[in-house]
């Protein structure tokens, strides 16, 4: 074991974008990690590749994504099992960076 300090992280929760700048931001700050979070509504164009991209330009790891909740439809606890698989499914698309590009909105 080191006694180096542990890498300073922060979620993009946030930030207004995931653009160039914030990239640098996080850069100039001196954290190291992200992990990525948006408003729901956000997910259906996001471009992970393009966001990779970026993170590797400015030296932040993306640390991790954190999936869509909401009470509608993402919500891997909805009553409805419909709602739920449609859920699942969802947010496996975004995994494997392939999103809709229109959420089915209640």
């Amino acid at each position: 074991m080191t006694n180096e300090p542990w890498p300073l992280g922060l979620s993009s929760c946030g930030s207004p974008s995931l653009s160039e700048a914030v990239f640098a931001g996080y850069r100039d700050a001196g954290i190291r990690l992200m992990e990525i979070s948006l408003p729901c509504e956000r997910y259906a164009s996001l471009d992970l590749s393009a966001v990779a991209a970026l993170a590797r330009r400015y030296g932040v790891r993306l640390w991790s994504i954190h999936l869509p909740f909401d009470r509608d439809f993402f919500n891997i606890a909805h009553p409805d099992a419909a709602v739920r698989a449609a859920c699942l499914l969802e947010q496996g698309r975004l995994l494997n960076g392939r999103p809709r590009r229109a959420f089915p909105w209640p």
